[in-house]
């Protein structure tokens, strides 16, 4: 018997959605490089959980930024 993969699209009729993106998929949703999204992760205007080496831009970040756009730059305090 041969074992099927979960489809991203449904499972029973439930639609499952991806809930974590690289930097390269939300590029492609944001239609930005990759390299402006990772520029924006490290002036820390992205959030991201990190695995290992590995980033993942939340789905609630990646329709917060889609809706609302970018925030602004962190201002430096004098601490």
């Amino acid at each position: 018997m041969k074992s099927q993969a979960i489809s991203d699209a449904s499972f029973e009729g439930a639609e499952i959605r991806k809930e974590h993106f690289s930097p390269g998929e939300a590029a492609g949703v944001w239609g930005f490089s990759e390299s402006a999204v990772l520029k924006w992760i490290r002036e820390a205007r992205v959030p991201v959980a990190r695995f290992g080496r590995n980033l993942r831009i939340s789905r609630k970040t990646l329709d917060e930024i889609s809706e609302r756009g970018l925030p602004p730059l962190p201002q430096k305090g004098n601490e």
